[in-house]
């Protein structure tokens, strides 16, 4: 059987092949006596299974503290007492192997949580177990959080199979140079029965599919970057003949897959033999609408064998240069070209020379004498060709295309910055709902009898989430999130939860322009839940008339100071606010252990305190 740790997106991490369960777990020594986890009984009310480890030489490695029933289950671990205590790296080397001592050890040093998956099946490729998986760095502790949903992931595999044989479109997955996988569509197209199909390799040339403006040598380049996902689509148009000697014309959409855990391309066909005729028409027309509506941006070139070139004025113009002899040399012309579009515009003619192309068209990069970077498209008409295979005559148009490519990549650019930002906002999201689960834990210990008090607490705590996500998508980069909009709102909605919102106020003194990316929002929140709750609860008789609370942010060089005062009885004398059996206390330390920042103690009217944090 093979193991495989996948990240979050289920990217491959790394694998290791193993011979049986109890190659899982290796003996060793203990190097400290380690206590019982004093929350045992919580970890049952938690979805997850729970592992916990403590850091040993600054996260180099990690002691053994709890392991959960499924690691000890899957490990053939029959006594945990021989475990615990015992170095990670020691007792689990398969896992070291795998790297997840490796994500213990980055979750450990940014202080950020991880999640990844863990994978087995059979030497043939049959899953048969799939763990979700999650580290959290917390109160000194490293926590991996484990459950098995292999039941859902296998449902999910089943759907997917189902899509893929019943699409109305050819399917094929295509991985090192032939069909590995096709549709009954795919073969019905192409005309190869299944069994024949299952005792040959198959690629595209021997089903007889031909690219319509390609050579094939080119058509195969271009396959071949998708599985290295250098490019991330290719569509073409593709010639084929059936047995009644009838042509097709499929259109072919490619792109790059992960299949069995490599690189793969999946293509759809679909059967563009009706449209063909409009196809054609719509390429001339689409060509000419470019230079239409760019035309103060073209120029005209022309060739003749016993002439030679000719240009407009505005081919020098486009170049930025004053106009110099291209009469019979077209070297002068490729001077401007950068190297590789110098070996590109070569590899071009060629290529419309073999294939005898009438209309074709050429990207390419200049640089001009002053560095200037031009993007240009040159498009080219053959009118007449010689017996040799070289063109006698043709008409071309060049076209400055520069805004129109600068503008295209900023709006990809920003598309991707925006997918990328909302994966991470949803996977945050994911690990802000299990911190809840587990401050719910928390407050059942704390609040037994107090179930009305666990709800409140809970009730802020989501509207905080909400809250968070609510104000990212209102961000315009998605990132960053305005402190004194979200506190404002945030502040208000607890006071409002306990309908006292007309009866404490709050003095708020924050920059109106200060942004805090989520890493911080998200605890930050979570503390100011404490305090404002802490507020309402204990810091106001009923006999007081002005109750004010204080709350202040500010940055000074590359620090946060975050200040929340109240004039209401203040806090015990003998109060130790770093050990204290309060639970709002105890979550509020472990959450400025998170930020890497420093809390403070405030002498004033009532009760104060003081949050100072790096900022970056």
């Amino acid at each position: 059987m093979i193991f495989e740790v996948l990240d979050s997106d289920g990217n491959y991490i790394a694998k290791q092949k193993i011979e049986k369960s109890t190659d899982f777990y290796t003996p060793s020594n203990k190097i400290k006596t380690v206590p019982n986890f004093i929350y045992e009984d919580v970890l049952k009310l938690v979805d997850y299974d729970v592992n916990i480890f403590i850091p040993y030489k600054n996260g180099e490695d990690f002691i053994v503290q709890h392991l959960s029933n499924v690691i000890k289950n899957h490990c053939k671990i029959t006594d945990e007492e021989e475990i615990k205590g015992c170095l990670f790296s020691e007792v689990f080397p398969i896992f070291v192997n795998n790297s997840i001592l490796n994500l213990l050890q980055e979750s450990f040093k940014k202080k950020t949580p991880i999640n990844f998956q863990i994978k087995g099946h059979t030497d043939d490729n049959l899953l048969f177990k799939h763990y979700d998986c999650n580290i959290i760095i917390s109160g000194g502790l490293a926590f991996i959080l484990v459950k098995d949903d292999t039941d859902l992931v296998l449902t999910q595999l089943s759907e997917t199979m189902s899509i893929f044989e019943n699409s109305p479109y050819g399917l094929a997955i295509y991985q090192d140079n032939k069909f590995v996988k096709v549709n009954d569509k795919f073969l019905e197209m192409i005309e190869i029965s299944r069994v024949n199909f299952s005792k040959k390799a198959y690629d595209f040339e021997k089903v007889h599919l031909h690219p319509l403006d390609y050579s094939m040598e080119y058509f195969n380049e271009r396959t071949n970057q998708l599985l290295m996902n250098k490019i991330f689509q290719t569509l073409q148009l593709m010639e084929f003949n059936d047995s009644n000697g009838k042509t097709h014309w499929y259109n072919i959409t490619g792109a790059p897959i992960h299949y069995n855990n490599q690189n793969a391309a999946l293509f759809k066909i679909f059967d563009y033999t009706k449209n063909k005729n409009i196809y054609d028409k719509s390429l001339t027309v689409g060509k000419a609408l470019k230079l239409v509506e760019s035309h103060e941006k073209f120029a005209l070139l022309s060739y003749d064998s016993q002439k030679g070139f000719f240009v407009t004025d505005e081919f020098f113009n486009i170049l930025e240069t004053e106009p110099f002899e291209i009469h019979s040399n077209i070297d002068n012309v490729l001077n401007f070209l950068t190297p590789k579009d110098q070996i590109n515009f070569k590899r071009y003619l060629n290529k419309l020379c073999d294939n005898q192309l009438s209309e074709s068209d050429f990207h390419c990069t200049v640089k001009l004498k002053n560095d200037k970077i031009k993007h240009l498209l040159i498009f080219n008409k053959i009118i007449s060709w010689g017996d040799n295979g070289i063109p006698n005559s043709s008409v071309s148009y060049m076209l400055d295309e520069t805004e129109t490519v600068l503008r295209e990549r900023k709006l990809e650019c920003a598309d991707y910055d925006k997918t990328v930002l909302l994966k991470e906002i949803h996977h945050r999201v994911k690990n802000n709902l299990q911190i809840i689960l587990s401050l719910i834990s928390l407050d059942e210990r704390y609040n037994k009898n107090d179930l009305k008090s666990i709800l409140d607490s809970t009730k802020s705590r989501i509207e905080a989430m909400a809250l968070i996500h609510q104000k990212t998508y209102e961000s315009e980069n998605l990132s960053h999130i305005n402190v004194e909009d979200f506190f404002k709102d945030y502040c208000h909605s607890i006071l409002s939860l306990y309908e006292l919102e007309n009866k404490i106020i709050i003095h708020y003194d924050i920059n109106k322009d200060l942004e805090f990316s989520i890493d911080y929002i998200t605890p930050l929140s979570l503390i100011i839940n404490e305090f404002v709750t802490n507020c309402v609860k204990y810091a106001f008789p009923a006999s007081q008339n002005e109750k004010n609370i204080f709350f202040s942010i500010k940055v000074v060089d590359d620090e946060a100071i975050l200040e929340f005062k109240d004039n209401g009885i203040g806090l015990p004398e003998d109060l130790n606010i770093y050990n204290s059996p309060s639970l709002g206390l105890t979550i509020i330390n472990n959450l400025t252990v998170q930020i890497n920042g420093e809390l403070f103690k405030e002498d004033c009217e009532g009760a104060g305190f003081k949050l100072v944090f790096p900022i970056k």
